[in-house]
């Protein structure tokens, strides 16, 4: 262990050995006795490596096949990014159904969310949906993530009628998500402020 720890402080010190370094890292990182937030170090260290070290192809290699579950949740965020970054959104969609998207980039999120719908046959995912509507909630959305939440997105009548605004924005067709609005609106008698605008573009659209 003490030799290990020697060629790896060589690595960070004076960038020696740098072939055995992914080596040396890997066994420290599997070494019960190594401190978690020193292994938390070494698990970004070891991706930055690769990226840095790797020709794209073996990187893109590795970000495919490396063992999430083995990863702290910082190096997992760390991999989802750059997954999305790389264009292998259905690993990053995979590891973000797994783990989450918290700490991920929003942006990354919508843009991963966004490659997945134009493969997505139709129908409700409901990860999707989530992940969609996380976006939206925080100020990220496109044409395409706006059409799927309007068409499978139930919730707060307050949630839908900013849908509604958005879509409106887009110039997108919105007479589906009109009806479920004024449908809930109807049903739970709390019309709020918004009953008119959205009824009457209901009707005009006929």
């Amino acid at each position: 262990l003490g030799l290990l720890i020697h060629f790896n402080d060589k690595y960070f010190r004076y960038r020696k050995y740098q072939d055995k370094a992914p080596d040396i890292m890997e066994k420290l990182i599997r070494t019960h006795d190594i401190r978690e937030e020193y292994k938390t170090f070494l698990e970004k260290e070891l991706i930055d490596y690769y990226s840095v070290n790797s020709s794209e192809g073996e990187f893109m290699e590795y970000l495919r096949n490396v063992k999430a579950e083995r990863l702290s949740a910082s190096a997992r965020v760390k991999i989802i990014q750059m997954s999305i970054m790389r264009g292998l959104y259905e690993r990053g969609f995979q590891l973000m159904t797994e783990y989450g998207n918290d700490s991920i980039d929003e942006k990354l999120v919508l843009k991963c969310v966004d490659k997945m719908l134009e493969q997505q046959e139709d129908g409700k995912n409901e990860d999707l949906l989530y992940f969609s509507f996380d976006a939206f909630r925080k100020g990220k959305y496109s044409e395409n993530t706006l059409q799927y939440i309007s068409r499978y997105y139930y919730g707060p009548t307050e949630d839908m009628y900013r849908i509604w605004q958005a879509m409106k924005n887009f110039q997108c067709e919105s007479r589906e998500l009109e009806e479920k609005i004024v449908v809930q609106m109807l049903f739970t008698g709390e019309y709020g402020n918004h009953i008119g605008s959205v009824f009457e573009s209901y009707i005009s659209n006929g």
